[in-house]
């Protein structure tokens, strides 16, 4: 999400703002956020799978982190939109913004998976 965040405030400082340009660089932080979810998810399967044995354990963890990891590259790239939608500095108060989303959501999620799954 940090990431996501750096590039679009990057891209304001360097170009005029465009709106539908903005939006297509969103899309791309959102590849770049699911490819990183999957690859890293798969990782912690197998990290939690080898240390507790316990699949469904590994599954909700690697799930939680890859629905937190792409949330965070969506979310990274869209609230400095927002705020220079909103006529504000995205570089003040994006990183605020997207630590309280995605540490939300990422409890939310895994606190969601493990009653669904393991309770």
């Amino acid at each position: 999400g940090q990431q996501a965040l750096a590039v679009m405030i990057r891209q304001f400082a360097t170009e005029k703002f465009d709106r539908k340009k903005s939006w297509e660089a969103v899309l791309r932080e959102f590849k770049i956020g699911l490819a990183n979810g999957i690859c890293i998810s798969f990782l912690v399967l197998g990290a939690v799978f080898m240390l507790t044995s316990n699949y469904t354990l590994a599954l909700v963890m690697s799930g939680a982190l890859f629905i937190d990891m792409v949330l965070g590259a969506v979310v990274g790239g869209s609230i400095p939109i927002i705020l220079k939608e909103f006529g504000r500095d995205p570089a003040q108060a994006s990183s605020i913004f997207l630590t309280t989303i995605t540490d939300s959501f990422g409890f939310l999620s895994l606190l969601g998976l493990a009653g669904l799954f393991l309770l």
